[in-house]
């Protein structure tokens, strides 16, 4: 009733945790804050399922799941009676399973009674001993996004491909090179998989804060003309927007007059495509500050855009770190979420060039 508190639902070492919501005014956002514990906690044991609702709740909850290696499912949105949360989450491309509520227990009774699931047969022997058919599956996806995966470690692309065998019930990786062959939908699925990035605002803040009160400083200073950064492996663009904050709020502070070039590059061209437009949910209020938000952001529908004075700061282009030109003459370069999924010689290669 509105008489009690309002709380917030976390999970910790397996235990259901009730807190009091913020003092933040404004929007809260309970399922994202859930499902971001579950997948802290469980890692690819975790499973979200997406009902009817309004707004984008669950969105940003969602893609914690998937980095996690866990299992999500959405409602079919044309059985929902709001269907801004199950869309939302459906746009990002990462939702296993679309299905009516009616056809949800099944569904997820399968996929819990798969054996690399219910681990009644161990995962890593049944995949890790066909090289024949992993290095197929890279060709095939080589041929289809232009993206040599074979640079990544195995052990990412395994997890990976231990969900997908598992949604799509099959046991062998031969079954699911044959399936994989001739369903474009699949090797889409896929290579969305293998790219999901580790990334939201402010991610880690303590290296925001070592790079405003240790880098700028040093960076920016009177009478320099311009400053030039290389994002890499930039994904949705979350991390490279608060660089440019934190910079945009420097020069400000103390009145400078330089021009600032931020190089903002990743190998999957939709994820530049939607760090480019610069819209997200409204989930993000519970990474931004929100004196930045309501300075460097314009309210939209159910989200938020980067304003211009922002957006002009940052230059993105797909680059592939392996194949194509570094960029030149630079102050600094901020690399976050690419070198855990190659392999050392991999790691090393791209460090030389």
């Amino acid at each position: 009733s509105s008489d009690l508190p309002r709380k917030n639902l976390t999970i910790f070492h397996g235990k259901l945790l009730l807190e009091d919501q913020g003092n933040r005014a404004g929007l809260n956002l309970p399922i994202d804050i859930f499902f971001r514990s579950l997948s802290a906690d469980l890692g690819k044991n975790a499973i979200g399922i997406i009902l009817s609702g309004t707004g984008s709740d669950g969105t940003l909850g969602t893609r914690a799941i998937k980095e996690a290696g866990g299992m999500v499912m959405a409602q079919e949105e044309h059985t929902a009676k709001f269907d801004g949360m199950p869309r939302s989450s459906i746009s990002t491309g990462l939702v296993d399973y679309i299905l009516p509520p009616g056809k949800m227990p099944e569904e997820l009774v399968n996929f819990i009674k798969h054996p690399f699931v219910g681990k009644s047969k161990e995962v890593d022997t049944v995949l890790t001993g066909d090289d024949e058919s992993l290095v197929k599956i890279m060709m095939i996806l080589r041929d289809y996004c232009g993206i040599d995966f074979s640079y990544y470690k195995e052990n990412t692309i395994i997890r990976r491909l231990e969900r997908r065998l598992s949604i799509n019930r099959l046991e062998q990786l031969p079954e699911y090179l044959k399936f994989l062959s001739e369903s474009d939908k699949e090797k889409d699925t896929l290579y969305r998989e293998l790219l999901i990035g580790v990334t939201r605002f402010f991610r880690d803040e303590q290296a925001f804060s070592i790079i405003k009160e240790t880098l700028l400083p040093k960076m920016l200073y009177r009478g320099q003309k311009q400053i030039r950064i290389w994002s890499a492996g930039c994904s949705t663009g979350e991390e490279v927007y608060s660089l440019a904050l934190i910079i945009k709020e420097y020069i400000d502070d103390n009145d400078l007059d330089v021009e600032i070039k931020i190089f903002a590059t990743d190998i999957d061209k939709r994820s530049i495509e939607f760090a480019g437009i610069g819209y997200y949910p409204e989930s993000i209020v519970s990474d931004i500050d929100p004196g930045l938000l309501v300075k460097y952001f314009s309210r939209r529908e159910n989200g938020f855009q980067v304003n211009e004075n922002i957006r002009k700061m940052v230059i993105f282009a797909t680059h592939n770190v392996f194949k194509d030109p570094p960029f030149s003459k630079l102050d600094l370069i901020v690399c976050r979420n690419l070198f855990i999924y190659l392999k050392p010689e991999s790691q090393s290669k791209v460090l030389g060039t």
